[in-house]
């Protein structure tokens, strides 16, 4: 009888431990894509930080360039322009 009473326990313990085990890997599965979700969250905002304070800046200023080099072609200095020179050359180079 008292076999019986400490099988019977046994069981129930190792459940507990089964039901325990089980819950402990869905708490690490929700904490694991916690974690993914933080990453990516933060990889958004960094994405969105460089866009805003990087690539729009820089794209302003080169349409800022291409208008003032479209510029030069109607300007009454082109014939003297250094600026100008100085472009032919960059672009004969880079066909080097």
């Amino acid at each position: 009888m008292i076999e019986i009473i400490l099988a019977i326990i046994s069981l129930l313990t190792s459940c507990g431990w089964l039901v325990s085990g089980k819950k402990y890997r869905q708490e690490v599965r929700a904490a694991q894509a916690e974690a993914e979700q933080k990453e990516f969250d933060v990889s958004k905002e960094y994405v969105k930080e460089f866009r805003e304070n990087i690539a729009k800046p820089l794209q302003e200023e080169v349409q800022k360039l291409r208008s003032a080099i479209e510029a030069v072609n109607t300007c009454s200095h082109r014939a003297e322009c250094p600026v100008v020179d100085k472009l032919h050359e960059g672009a004969q180079s880079r066909k080097l």
